[in-house]
């Protein structure tokens, strides 16, 4: 862990972990492996680096939170299973097991259930209903963005209980010199779910089954067309997931 490049004398070595300032810059596991800290909370005022021998990247500042607080030594625990280019890490720490990847924008999801490759660690957050699409059985095309896919349908407009969402509001219009109250109707393109950022043109409802039509957003994602063909919308599978933002300087 001395192997490092830096620009200013403000990196110290503590019990296998190497700090930048107060911030963890990089972990040597029990298993000799060099964790780079892909989370820089310094970045932007001062120069951070990474040591010279990288096995993988992972957002460790963010891990520790999202592990429910793990204590700074207990990353050493970490053991990385498999790395795909710069940005993807699959690794498992107590017994549990974890994907860091990047998805337009950096995501951690702790799996359901123990996975070696990041492969099978995708395919186990599919739902039943996006393999059995996917299989040869069905071969339909599933589009997805970030933790939601589409599954197209043969359904119609008559088929669906549709969901708009009309907001009322009040604003003080000024006319003339006047001040008076107007009331303004504007309708929204529904969230896909309560709990979700994600919306579209048209949302349905099929008893407990939700569908999508038209352009489907989401703040952190690029806009996904579905046109008008219906389709169904399910959640992927996690325990829990978390996404990152940029740190610093980013």
């Amino acid at each position: 862990m001395r192997d490092y490049d830096c620009s200013a004398l403000n990196f110290y070595c503590e019990n296998g972990i190497l700090y930048h300032y107060r911030s963890i810059e990089a972990v040597k596991t029990k298993d000799g492996k060099i964790i780079s800290n892909l989370d820089c909370w310094n970045r932007g005022f001062a120069h951070c680096t990474k040591p010279s021998k990288t096995d993988a990247q992972i957002n460790l500042t963010t891990f520790k939170n999202f592990a429910y607080t793990i204590d700074d030594e207990e990353l050493r625990d970490i053991v990385v299973l498999e790395v795909e280019g710069w940005n993807t890490t699959l690794f498992t720490w107590d017994g549990r097991y974890f994907l860091n990847d990047d998805d337009e924008q950096r995501y951690m999801v702790e799996l359901t259930k123990p996975c070696n490759t990041i492969k099978e660690a995708k395919q186990s957050m599919k739902p039943e209903g996006v393999k059995n699409a996917e299989s040869a059985l069905f071969g339909l095309e599933v589009k997805r963005q970030g933790d939601l896919f589409f599954i197209p349908t043969p359904l119609r407009d008559k088929d669906m209980e549709t969901i708009d969402k009309i907001i009322t509001h009040r604003e003080l219009e000024y006319d003339y010199g006047t001040d008076s109250d107007v009331v303004v109707t504007k309708r929204i393109k529904p969230e896909i779910f309560d709990d979700s950022r994600h919306t579209s043109t048209r949302v349905g409802k099929i008893k407990t089954q939700v569908y999508a039509k038209g352009f489907v957003r989401h703040p952190q994602h690029r806009a996904l067309r579905l046109g008008e063909v219906w389709y169904l919308v399910l959640k992927n599978i996690v325990k829990a997931t978390v996404t990152i933002r940029s740190q610093g300087g980013d």
